[in-house]
């Protein structure tokens, strides 16, 4: 198990916007394997457990797997606000779209209704 650090920077004319997180990740070997156990457009459920000026993190697979969904990927069509992202704790159903290889390995995610309803 190793414990992630996650620092989010968000930086404007006169301001910067900050927040940390950590959370303990187990890092097994799986990782290698996450194209097949987690494939892009499959749905999958994890549960909320960082908010980010930019979106939202959660833990999916058990606590394995470290599931992130940007701002823009929660509506259809409106503005998304952090004051609208899912209560911390709640468990949420979302999509699979891509993956960061890097040392980040992060699954992103989409809440999005059209995304979530593509059969």
């Amino acid at each position: 198990i190793s414990s992630t650090i996650i620092l989010s920077v968000i930086c404007q004319p006169l301001v910067c916007f900050y927040s940390i997180c950590t959370k303990n990740m187990a890092r097994g070997p799986n990782w290698q394997q996450i194209e097949q156990i987690f494939p892009i457009g499959s749905i999958q459920t994890g549960k909320i457990f960082h908010h980010a000026p930019f979106g939202v993190f959660l833990d999916i697979g058990g606590g394995d797997y470290l599931g992130i969904i940007q701002i823009t990927d929660f509506l259809d069509e409106g503005r998304m606000t952090s004051e609208l992202y899912p209560v911390l704790g709640s468990t949420v159903t979302t999509r699979v779209l891509a993956y960061t290889y890097d040392e980040r390995k992060q699954i992103w995610l989409s809440m999005k209704p059209s995304i979530i309803s593509q059969i």
